[in-house]
């Protein structure tokens, strides 16, 4: 039995990989297989390297679940590598008959034409986990990246305090708690604006910060957001009710350029994520740049990108990174940007 037991662990992962992603096919309507659908590009891997070992071996039903899980896989995988994170969306509706809208083009007169001398931003986010209490390295680590604006989340009175030196560099600060561990702590060396921490129709959701921040003549709207870990059917549905409240505040942002950032608890290839950006205008600053698994840190390769940083059209991006988990189950992302100046 022991010999068997690695044969039976390798045929015990193909099958999973591939009931997980015949489940995927469902994402769009039930919870549990919009879970199973973020890890396309695990059960890709798992299905390549099954392959030739089982044609060496023969075993026909194996070699066949393997091939049908790169069949329902592989053209969103690859379309997570491209440009265009729609193209995610079209490929794995691609058999379901589902019809996948293009992204709808900005109303005219909705972006004015920028003038010249587009504006340099850095913004940082970071999950820290409420558990975690390296307060050293995370602080190290801010003061490396040097951003304009630095968001923290999960950030308990505890984390506040273990992150104080730091709001002597930015004189602007927004903390909002649910007066449990979901706290945002926003920090910016700019002056923010029309600030909301919690939208007027969502009572219910997770704190906030949805600000105008200014830096040298250009305007920008920022929202800030930890959405809801969708591990149960009606905690999923308050997940959708968070996007979609940061996909209205992007699309009444009127002439102001626009970026979001956070931890989503959503991947690129669940359906509901281009969903949220085609409602909000917007795309993904990552999108092109490859492999982004931000969680969890301390397992990378079950990695999944579910923080993140979008962008609407205007908005100009230069880079985009991930740095190092300081202690947290998720690495925290910097993005830079240009932003214009917009004549209104």
């Amino acid at each position: 039995m022991l010999k068997r037991l690695p044969w039976l662990l390798f045929a015990a992962a193909v099958s999973m990989a591939c009931a997980a992603s015949l489940l995927s096919i469902w994402a769009a309507d039930a919870w549990l297989a919009d879970l199973a659908v973020n890890f396309r590009l695990q059960y890709c891997a798992i299905a390549l390297l099954a392959v030739p070992v089982l044609a060496w071996r023969r075993s026909l039903p194996l070699a066949a679940a393997a091939l049908l899980t790169l069949a329902l896989n592989a053209t969103p995988v690859m379309a997570y590598f491209e440009a265009d994170p729609m193209a995610v969306a079209a490929a794995a509706a691609v058999g379901r008959g589902d019809a996948v809208a293009s992204p709808a083009p900005p109303p005219r007169g909705a972006l004015p034409a920028a003038t010249d001398g587009a504006v340099p931003l850095r913004i940082a986010s970071a999950n820290v986990l409420f558990l975690n209490s390296d307060y050293a390295a995370v602080t190290a680590w801010a003061r490396r990246t040097r951003p304009d604006v630095l968001l923290f989340l999960e950030a308990t009175a505890a984390w506040r305090r273990g992150l104080g030196p730091l709001e002597a560099e930015y004189p602007h600060v927004q903390y909002v708690t649910d007066r449990s561990h979901h706290g945002l702590l926003l920090l910016s060396r700019w002056p923010l604006a029309d600030v909301v921490t919690r939208p007027a129709t969502e009572r219910q959701m997770r704190p906030v910060v949805f600000a105008t921040l200014s830096k040298q003549g250009a305007r920008l709207r920022l929202a800030a957001m930890h959405a809801t870990w969708p591990m149960r059917p009606a905690i999923a549905r308050q997940r959708q009710r968070d996007l979609d409240a940061l996909a209205a505040e992007a699309a009444r942002r009127g002439p102001l350029p626009f970026v979001g950032i956070g931890d989503l608890n959503i991947s690129p290839f669940s359906p509901h994520y281009p969903r949220m950006l085609q409602a909000g205008g917007l795309r993904s600053a990552a999108a092109g740049r490859g492999w982004q698994p931000t969680w969890p840190a301390m397992f990378l390769p079950l990695g999944i990108q579910i923080d993140h940083a979008l962008v609407s059209p205007g908005v100009e991006v230069r880079a985009f990174e991930r740095g190092p988990a300081n202690g947290s189950d998720h690495r925290p992302i910097v993005v830079d940007v240009l932003i214009p100046k917009i004549q209104v």
